[in-house]
């Protein structure tokens, strides 16, 4: 699977895990194992701090549990969501969301095992670390002046902390 193969699946798709699946189950093994691989390297891309404080700012705090979470549904909006966000972390606030989407985030990071495991296939190790040191700097979880300065239209849209 190509990078513009994997991003194609991922935008039609959406952050629905039924519709990910759907798509997974279509596919052969080895491109569901290279869905799974290019869908933690995005992840792994994502983990920075600035765009921890942003999902934190737009759910009202946030675990290390809940920020893979985050950046699994981040990845799930698509190739252009993803590369506003990390270019600018305040980008989410352009982003739609539902709450019903961020309790089913974790289980986009797993549809890609669990179409393998269902077919018998074992899930390959990538080698990639989804729970490394983000990089960057790191925020200052209770300065909602902080969060005022660096994300003002997340910080508008959320209402503050």
């Amino acid at each position: 699977m190509t990078e513009d193969a994997f991003w194609q699946l991922v935008e039609t798709a959406g952050p629905t895990p039924d519709r990910v699946r759907a798509a997974l189950e279509g596919l052969p093994d080895d491109e569901v194992v290279a869905f799974r691989a290019l869908l933690r390297a995005q992840v792994a891309r994502a983990n920075d701090w600035g765009v921890w404080a942003a999902g934190y700012l737009a759910h009202g705090g946030m675990s290390d549990d809940s920020f893979l979470d985050f950046r699994f549904w981040l990845v799930h909006q698509g190739r252009a969501a993803v590369d506003a966000v990390l270019a600018e972390p305040d980008a989410v606030a352009g982003l739609s969301w539902t709450d019903e989407e961020f309790e089913h985030a974790e289980d986009l990071g797993y549809v890609a095992d669990e179409v393998l495991t269902a077919r018998g296939t074992s899930v390959p190790a990538d080698g990639v670390s989804l729970f490394a040191d983000p990089t960057g700097e790191e925020f200052p979880e209770e300065d909602r002046a902080w969060f005022a300065e660096h994300l003002p239209r997340l910080w508008a849209r959320s209402g503050g902390l």
